[in-house]
């Protein structure tokens, strides 16, 4: 494989991992956004989508997109009692308690998964096999489908967040709390639909990757810092400015990855967007606010 080739088809990956990485930190940063909760387990819910899809795939013989939807179905369930049982009695305190109540949720989530399924990752075999030639590549059709579904999934979660009477509730109430309650507008309700739809993107993103790499307990914990990275230089709060930052995380790992390996790329496309922090530490797009 010559320079020019491996170059095109890494460059390739970085847009498909960094539209993954937009479904993972748009689902984190509707959490802070919205709900001021800066929620670690989100990580988890990523985890979860990959491993309950690839123990449906492999385990109870289903399709891919089978199980891929019940895993996706599954991880929002999942958010839904979380938000019950945790996030909503820590949502109003200070962050520093949010913090330690979703790490400690973020641990014995991947305890009871390796618990439940093992250490050892689970790879499954894409649902497409065919190869597409893109600019003299042959590049997986499938991750072209990933990518694909990736972009309609955020244009969805854009209409939904700004067209809908139901997005304009979400918006407006973490801004202005008792004028929502006065309306009839439940911020308790609310924060359920935000932590379900979050925790849905999480869970399709991992579903979506299980059959480009292997699917195991502490896969969340490897996206975690990239996560809130993101969201810090796409400015705290600001939706697609975590969406626009995480693609270009990617394709700067994915460039990256040409020259060097792929841990080696990881850390330079981090360690890139540190001086953006110093520069604009409120997010270089912090004022363009969703």
């Amino acid at each position: 494989m010559d320079f020019s080739y491996a170059l095109i088809f890494q460059t390739f990956n970085g847009v498909v991992w960094g539209l993954i990485f937009a479904l993972i930190a748009l689902g984190l940063s509707l959490t802070f956004g919205l709900m001021n909760l800066m929620n670690v387990a989100h990580a988890s819910f990523y985890m979860l989508g990959a491993v309950l899809t690839a123990q449906f795939v492999t385990r109870l013989g289903l399709g891919f997109w089978s199980g891929a939807a019940l895993a996706t179905i599954s991880v929002g369930g999942l958010g839904m009692v979380v938000n019950r049982l945790v996030l909503a009695r820590v949502v109003d305190s200070p962050p520093v308690i949010g913090l330690l109540a979703t790490a400690g949720l973020l641990l014995v989530i991947e305890s009871s998964t390796l618990a439940t399924f093992g250490a050892v990752p689970v790879s499954v075999d894409p649902p497409v096999d065919a190869t597409f030639s893109i600019f003299g590549v042959d590049y997986p059709g499938y991750r072209l489908v990933v990518a694909g579904l990736a972009v309609a999934i955020l244009i969805v979660t854009f209409l939904l967040l700004r067209f809908t009477r139901f997005g304009l509730w979400m918006r407006a109430a973490p801004q202005q709390r008792e004028l929502a309650l006065i309306s009839g507008v439940s911020s308790g309700r609310i924060n359920t639909a935000t932590v379900i739809i979050g925790s849905l993107l999480a869970g399709v993103a991992g579903a979506l990757v299980a059959p480009i790499a292997g699917a195991h307990f502490q896969m969340g914990s490897s996206v975690l810092a990239v996560a809130f990275t993101v969201i810090v230089v796409g400015g705290a709060g600001n939706l697609w400015g975590a969406v626009v930052i995480a693609i270009l995380l990617g394709v700067v790992r994915g460039v990256a990855a040409a020259f060097m390996t792929p841990s080696e790329a990881e850390i330079l496309s981090l360690v890139l967007l540190l001086p953006v922090l110093l520069l604009r530490p409120d997010g270089i797009l912090a004022k363009a606010r969703s």
